[in-house]
């Protein structure tokens, strides 16, 4: 039985100059300390962070699109325009779209219809209206039917500046001076969409 107690007595006292020997190895996960043997001990961390993309569509603030007034017997034009800014930090770019919820302007019961695409032209007997992207200029090629087939009107494959990309999109309106349109507010919600890549 002493040799037992003897024995238990030794083997703690070796146990416990052993831990003391070596404790200075053992750290915990946010320090660093140096161990008694003169090594260090050194921990590391990975600090990270995800940047994830944003989009920003900002259009004119004005609800409607006013294009003015004509004369349903003897014709006329009508023009006007909004502006959108597209801002993103997406490095694969943007896309801007556009699409009405009804093919031209009505109201109600009557229709200015689309134009075709291209250069912007009426018959004297018919009415139309579209936009265009580039200018207001009706000899211009890039003319679009105002429908409610949803336009893809700019993209891009890259980040913006952080003031983003300004567009404008014109609208135009003809009734011929021979088509006697119907009198009434002609109109159509557009709906401007932007979309990451």
């Amino acid at each position: 039985m002493k040799k037992i107690v003897i024995f238990v007595l030794a083997f703690a006292l070796v146990l416990g100059n052993g831990f003391m020997m070596f404790e200075g190895v053992v750290a915990s996960a946010n320090e660093t300390v140096t161990s008694t043997l003169g090594g260090p001990i050194t921990l590391d961390n990975t600090v990270t962070v995800d940047i994830t993309a944003e989009l920003s569509l900002i259009c004119s603030t004005d609800a409607v699109v006013d294009l003015g007034d004509i004369n349903g017997m003897t014709g006329g034009t009508g023009t006007g325009a909004t502006t959108c800014n597209v801002s993103t930090n997406d490095t694969d770019g943007y896309n801007l779209t556009l699409a009405a919820e009804d093919a031209g302007l009505t109201d109600g019961t009557n229709l200015i219809p689309p134009i075709t695409d291209g250069a912007f032209s009426v018959a004297a007997d018919a009415s139309g209206v579209g936009y265009n992207t580039s200018s207001t200029d009706v000899g211009d090629t890039s003319w679009y039917g105002l429908s409610d087939v949803t336009d893809t009107i700019y993209t891009t494959s890259d980040e913006t500046a952080f003031a983003g990309d300004d567009y404008t999109i014109n609208y135009r309106v003809e009734v011929g001076n021979a088509r006697n349109q119907p009198i009434g507010t002609y109109d159509t919600l557009v709906t401007y969409t932007a979309t990451n890549n």
